[in-house]
C-alpha cells in the first residue's frame, strides 16, 4: 500500500499572529542577549555604545517570518540561533 503525502495543516490568521506576536518576542530578547554580550566588547575597543535599534529590527523581521511560513520555519531559525550561541559559551563543536 502506498503511503500517503500528509498535508501540512491550514494556518489560520489567528495563528498566523500568535506565531508572529511569539516569534517576535522570542527573537527580540534573544538578540537582547546578543546585544549586551556584544556591547561589552564594542564598547571596550570603540568607546561608543553598540547602537540598540537592530535588536527590535530582527526581532520585526521574525514575525514577519514567523507569519509567512508558520512556527515551524520559524523556531528551526531561533533553535539554530541557541545552538550557535551555547557553542560559542561551551566551546562544543556539534
Amino acid at each position: 500500500m502506498a503511503s500517503r503525502r500528509k498535508r501540512a495543516p491550514k494556518l489560520t490568521i489567528g495563528d498566523r499572529l500568535i506565531t508572529a506576536f511569539v516569534g517576535f518576542v522570542l527573537v527580540f530578547l534573544t538578540m537582547c542577549l546578543v546585544w549586551l554580550l556584544v556591547l561589552r566588547v564594542w564598547f571596550a575597543g570603540t568607546g561608543s555604545p553598540l547602537p540598540f535599534h537592530w535588536t527590535w529590527m530582527v526581532g520585526l523581521v521574525a514575525g514577519l517570518v514567523g507569519f509567512m511560513f508558520g512556527p515551524d520555519p520559524l523556531m528551526d531559525g531561533i533553535g539554530g540561533v541557541w545552538r550557535a550561541l551555547a557553542a560559542v559559551f561551551f566551546h562544543t563543536n556539534r
